[in-house]
C-alpha cells in the first residue's frame, strides 16, 4: 500500500523552517554577526514567503524565499537540527495523528501488520536532506514500523 503525505504540519508537528531558524539561532556554532543578519534574513524572507503563498500565482516562490535564507547551511547543521534533544524531547517530533492513520491502515483486514507500507514525503518548503534525516531517527522508525 502506498501512503503520499506531506512533511510539515502533517507527518511533524512543528513548522520545520521556523525551528531551524530557532535552532540556528540558539544552538549554532556562528558569530554573532552572522546569527544577526540570519535573523534579519530569516524575518525578511519569512514574510516575503508567507505573502506569496497566500496567491495561487504566487505559491510556488514562496519556498523558494524560505530557502534563500538557508542557502550556505551544511548538511551537519541539518542533522543536529534533526537529532536535537531537550530535555528528552526533540525539537521535530512525528505527528502522533498521523501515526493514528498508519495504525487505522494497518488494521484494515487486506493489510497485515507486518506488510510494508510505503511511503512518500512531499514538501514544498523542506529539504529533502532534512526528510531523510528525520525518517531515519530510530524512533521515527519504530513509530511508523518502518
Amino acid at each position: 500500500m502506498h501512503v503520499a503525505t506531506d512533511f510539515a504540519e502533517t507527518l511533524i508537528k512543528e513548522r520545520p523552517m521556523l525551528k531551524w531558524v530557532i535552532f540556528e539561532l540558539m544552538y549554532g556554532n556562528n558569530p554573532v554577526w552572522w546569527k544577526m543578519l540570519f535573523a534579519i534574513k530569516s524575518f525578511i524572507h519569512g514574510v516575503l514567503s508567507i505573502v506569496f503563498d497566500k496567491f495561487r500565482y504566487t505559491s510556488n516562490w514562496s519556498a523558494k524565499f524560505a530557502y534563500k535564507n538557508f542557502k550556505g547551511i551544511n548538511e551537519e547543521s541539518i542533522k543536529c537540527l534533526v537529532n536535537f534533544t531537550k530535555n528528552g524531547k526533540h525539537l521535530l517530533n512525528l505527528n502522533h495523528h498521523f501515526v493514528d492513520v498508519i495504525l487505522r491502515i494497518r488494521e484494515n483486514k487486506e493489510i497485515s501488520i507486518e506488510e510494508y507500507i510505503d511511503m512518500s514525503i512531499h514538501s514544498q518548503g523542506t529539504c529533502q536532506k532534512m526528510i531523510e534525516l528525520f525518517i531515519s531517527r530510530d524512533d521515527i522508525r519504530n513509530s511508523l514500523m518502518l
